[in-house]
């Protein structure tokens, strides 16, 4: 009974009948229903007991099922469901495969597609289009398994010109982002040094004041000695307050250069500042630029997307659907 190929291939399908029953239990008993009838056929056929006895067990299962399952009454609302079903899951698998990808997911995929497509001669006999579908999961099922095991055969994928230039911007604000992060490094730089040549500005010099001279008189007549010490008193007197006011000239001269420095110093700040935030201005500008045109080229990328996947049903799915 277990050497016959076309019983091996009825304990497939069952055995996918039974992977539906944890996804649609409609799904399930419409193969397990198509299970039946290739089994029944067989028995006809060979006139075993043990497939008669593996029919009755299954008649019976399927009638419970509908029993607890009222929705399964209605053949033509499942065949319509079902059938949306395997070219929904037919596509799935063919635009992983079209992408590039080779796994033995894959490769288990393209064997339930093939088993999903004929089961649909349950309800009737395979079209042209899905009889085309089925040798097509079935050639990339083969195609997988030779993959896997000959990685050599794996052809890298064409890149989309779309994803080419996506990876070029992407490229682009790496190159941004380290010139921004070099220049923020110099402009730390020439902030410090700035800081220090306003520290160096600032230190004030101590001012020494000027002592009075003293001369030594000569010994002079009386009146003229009293004349002379009078005029040198007032000299001393004129010498001490022209000092003074020295002093006071140099004292203001000193405070009124460290002001004058510090107002520049204010002014280069409140320069540097402001040619700061105009570079960054300048970036925040460049950075939403650039965002932008990411985002309408990846709004570009998903139009085609769709206007791919509208093409793919177009091409494949040329019977409409019920």
């Amino acid at each position: 009974m277990q050497s016959n190929p076309e019983f091996k291939q009825i304990q497939a399908l069952l055995h996918h009948s039974q992977q539906l029953s944890t996804f649609n239990i409609t799904f399930a008993y419409i193969a397990k229903a198509y299970v039946a009838q290739k089994l029944h056929a067989l028995y006809k056929k060979t006139q075993q007991q043990s497939y008669l006895q593996m029919l009755q067990q299954l008649i019976t299962e399927l009638e419970g099922l509908k029993a607890q399952n009222p929705q399964l009454q209605n053949k033509e609302e499942n065949k319509k469901h079902y059938t949306e079903f395997v070219y929904k899951f037919f596509y799935d698998a063919d635009t992983r495969e079209r992408d590039g990808e080779v796994s033995q997911e894959l490769l288990h995929m393209f064997g339930s597609v093939q088993k999903s497509i004929e089961v649909l001669q349950y309800f009737e006999p395979l079209t042209q289009d899905q009889q085309e579908k089925l040798k097509y999961a079935k050639f990339k099922m083969v195609e997988q398994h030779k993959k896997i095991k000959d990685p050599s055969l794996i052809k890298p994928k064409p890149k989309d010109p779309i994803e080419e230039e996506l990876e070029q911007i992407a490229q682009q604000q790496i190159q941004m982002s380290q010139h921004q992060s070099q220049n923020q490094v110099q402009q730390q730089q020439q902030q410090q040094q700035q800081q220090q040549q306003d520290k160096s500005a600032i230190i004030q010099q101590p001012i020494q004041p000027v002592a009075p001279q003293s001369q030594n008189p000569q010994p002079l007549p009386q009146q003229q000695q009293q004349q002379q010490q009078q005029q040198q008193y007032n000299n001393s007197n004129n010498n001490y307050y022209n000092s003074n006011n020295n002093s006071s000239n140099n004292n203001n001269k000193t405070n009124n250069t460290n002001i004058n420095n510090n107002n520049n110093n204010l002014n280069n700040k409140h320069k540097f500042n402001k040619e700061r935030q105009k570079l960054l201005n300048q970036h925040q500008l460049n950075k939403f630029k650039q965002e932008t045109k990411l985002k309408l080229f990846c709004n570009k990328l998903y139009l085609k997307q769709i206007l791919k996947n509208i093409k793919m049903l177009k091409i494949r799915f040329k019977k409409p659907l019920e």
